[in-house]
């Protein structure tokens, strides 16, 4: 169950992006600055649609994870890492301003092409998206 009351169960599809994402993204982020507390990934539609997501969030096929920083990081140092590492398969990263945490997406696409993931770097304050860099 999720905070939403809601099942959540990821299909086995979703379940290979969830380990893509921890395995090519999160871990190297948890290398380079230690402990990170994920506070959602997989939604179900019913949990995407309770939590207000976007009809065509990553998070519905286990491609994105929101986070903090479990030893205060911010977002935006997070974020400044993840910029510079081209290698890794980004589909989006967004600096949750109004929050305080970090949305990350894989790109599935850039799996199997290194170096031509999407790579779209935002800002959100609440109200608006712009486009981010360090």
């Amino acid at each position: 169950m999720t905070s939403t009351g809601l099942r959540n169960i990821p299909d086995p599809a979703s379940m290979v992006r969830i380990i893509l994402t921890a395995r090519l993204i999160l871990e190297p982020l948890r290398e380079a600055f230690g402990s990170l507390l994920p506070t959602s990934w997989y939604r179900s539609n019913a949990v995407n649609n309770a939590v207000g997501g976007a009809s065509g969030s990553y998070h519905l096929a286990g491609s994105a994870v929101d986070l903090y920083s479990a030893v205060g990081i911010s977002a935006e140092d997070l974020a400044a890492w993840l910029y510079e590492q081209t290698w890794m398969p980004l589909a989006e990263v967004i600096v949750e301003e109004h929050t305080g945490h970090l949305h990350i997406a894989l790109d599935t696409n850039g799996i199997l092409s290194p170096g031509k993931a999407k790579r779209k770097f935002l800002a959100y304050d609440g109200e608006d998206y712009r486009a981010w860099s360090p």
